[in-house]
């Protein structure tokens, strides 16, 4: 009788689950008919494009949410509107609380920019009858959507720009600008459907909006050449002349009070250690086993090694690490601190004899953010990994040793010779400093404000020529 009723109630609850699915897969599919007459109508009602310099952005995240993403389009839209534009930013509502440090980032906006957020769905519908976007609904680009024909219908953008991911951002501002007849500027901080890591389900959807967006982009950003070459191999149809270079920075604000010397001289510690720190997530899509076996079996052959280093790991980190590093014999030469504030992180880069880089697995065609911190830090950095775009920026300043994974005498070799010099690598400092000052957030947010400006150019009715 008991287990009677456990099953009933049981099927009772699967019911009300698929039932709900279904009611919130046809509330998409009439939101999306919705959508679609609006811009019709909205269509019909433009008739030529606006002259002034109006831009409308759209991004996943934006303050109070604080991540890697949210710096790059910042930085843009800062200074977008210090070159004379205004801005729209339609962006996804958070439940994030504000903090001091998304509270400094907001007050950096000027009065030219307006934020809009926009509320996502109740509940996804069926991703097996609803189209989504690496992972999630489309319902989360239709909503932008929406927003954005409400606010540009009065207010016409001359020119629309998407920053990703999260990819939604990328349909959105595709039917945004074919809706208000302006040109659109796509900024891939990340890969789409060529990203290498596997965690979100790419399926058939994600192709053909990809394909339609770079088709329709009217100039398009890349961090990296290897994503640029990458994406080219992807979609061989895209006009390459379109395409762009534009790489992350780094922000000289955030080094503010820190004395950086071009060889700074090695630290003084009270144990006499010298100090190896790693900034940043420790695992997730890095693959550090590698690093820490190789570590292990230089500690274990030499001792001396072991008991004159401190590996500091500083942020986020798999569970296993923290495990492994405890139960290890060599767990006095590590310590483990947890996520700090990015100045408070910069503190440390600058405080550290040595900077750690594990560059593994498939990061090939990525630049981690760190690596920019790290070399304005102007410690030398050891990086243990694969070539790639990281590898020949180390190289290419000389910034620090390499060692290839697996080669335990190359880790050795490297340690010993971090531990004899009493500086920074004998770089040469006229091209570090000048590779420092084209890699400033500021200096990019340049290149890619005279590109979206000769992008307005462009698409701009010209005056008949004279006779």
């Amino acid at each position: 009788m008991v287990d009677s009723l456990v099953s009933t109630v049981a099927l009772i609850r699967v019911f009300s689950e698929k039932l709900t699915t279904l009611q919130a897969t046809l509330s998409a599919y009439t939101q999306w008919a919705a959508v679609a007459a609006k811009q019709a109508r909205v269509r019909r009602k433009v008739t030529s494009r606006s002259t002034g310099r109006h831009l409308a952005v759209l991004v996943s995240d934006f303050p109070p949410t604080i991540t890697g993403g949210v710096y790059r389009p910042l930085s843009i839209i800062q200074y977008a509107c210090a070159s004379g534009w205004r801005a729209t930013i339609i962006t996804r509502e958070t439940n994030a609380v504000p903090s001091g440090a998304s509270d400094y980032l907001l007050s950096s906006l000027s009065a030219n920019v307006k934020v809009i957020r926009v509320l996502g769905p109740e509940r996804e519908p069926s991703f097996r009858w609803f189209p989504r976007i690496q992972g999630e609904s489309l319902q989360h680009a239709l909503s932008m959507i929406d927003v954005g024909l409400d606010t540009f219908l009065r207010d016409a953008p001359s020119a629309v720009f998407a920053s990703g991911p999260l990819f939604n951002s990328f349909v959105a501002a595709l039917s945004l600008s074919k809706t208000l007849k302006v040109p659109m500027v796509l900024d891939y901080r990340d890969e789409w459907t060529e990203w290498p890591f596997g965690i979100f389900p790419i399926g058939k959807s994600d192709h053909d909006w990809e394909r339609r967006c770079v088709d329709h982009a009217s100039a398009i950003f890349f961090t990296t050449t290897s994503q640029l070459e990458n994406q080219m191999l992807a979609y061989p149809e895209v006009n390459r002349l379109k395409c762009h270079i534009v790489p992350n920075g780094w922000e000289p604000s955030d080094f503010s009070g820190l004395e950086i010397g071009t060889h700074t001289r090695r630290q003084a510690r009270h144990d006499g250690r010298f100090l190896i720190s790693y900034v940043g997530v420790f695992g997730g899509h890095i693959d550090v086993r590698g690093f820490l076996d190789q570590l292990d079996a230089v500690f274990s052959r030499r001792p001396d090694i072991a008991h004159r280093l401190l590996i500091r790991i500083i942020g986020a980190k798999d569970r296993w690490v923290a495990d492994r590093i405890a139960a290890s014999e060599h767990r006095e030469s590590f310590e483990l601190l947890d996520q700090v504030p990015k100045n408070v992180a910069n503190r440390y880069m600058v405080e550290s004899d040595s900077l750690l880089l594990v560059y593994t697995g498939l990061f090939g065609r990525y630049v981690p953010g760190k690596l920019y911190d790290y070399i304005a830090a102007r410690r030398p950095i050891l990086l243990y990994g694969i070539e790639g775009e990281a590898t020949s920026i180390v190289r290419q300043l000389h910034a620090g040793l390499i060692v290839r994974p697996d080669e335990t005498a190359e880790l050795e070799q490297a340690l010993d010779k971090l531990l004899m010099q009493s500086s920074a690598p004998e770089d040469d400092a006229t091209t570090h400093e000048a590779w420092l000052r084209q890699h400033t957030r500021t200096a990019i947010s340049q290149s890619v404000v005279e590109i979206i400006d000769t992008v307005l150019y462009d698409h701009s009715p010209q005056p008949p020529e004279k006779n």
